[in-house]
């Protein structure tokens, strides 16, 4: 949560319209904070500016240049247990979590993914 009490999501895609699109969408109609990262790498980065907790969710692609979505979660969820992760791809049919976490399989519609944000988070 950041720190006017709105909840905060690091999005992770390495696709730029899809980035550009699902943050504009969940910060207007979801109103939630949006910290956006294109791969790994870029992703911890932010991650680890922040303090414990800012963030509330992680919603990253599976498939990320030179890395892998759930090794990411993995890493940040070491870091923060609190988090909650919802992993997306249009490659797998994985169902409704994966290794624990939450999974939406692409294509979705923005209205899914929101919905499904809200679930997760308790909304």
């Amino acid at each position: 949560m950041d720190e006017n009490g709105k909840k905060s999501i690091l999005l992770v895609d390495d696709e730029d319209e899809n980035r550009i699109l699902y943050a504009d969408f969940l910060k207007t109609f979801g109103g939630y904070n949006v910290c956006i990262a294109g791969e790994e790498k870029e992703a911890l980065f932010i991650f680890n500016g922040k303090k414990k907790g800012f963030f509330d969710l992680l919603l990253s692609d599976i498939n990320l240049p030179f890395s892998d979505g759930r090794d990411l979660a993995r890493k940040i969820f070491e870091k923060d247990s609190g988090i909650k992760v919802l992993l997306m791809s249009g490659y797998s049919n994985l169902g409704g979590n994966v290794m624990g976490f939450y999974f939406i399989a692409k294509p979705f519609s923005i209205f899914d993914l929101l919905n499904n944000i809200k679930s997760i988070l308790g909304q």
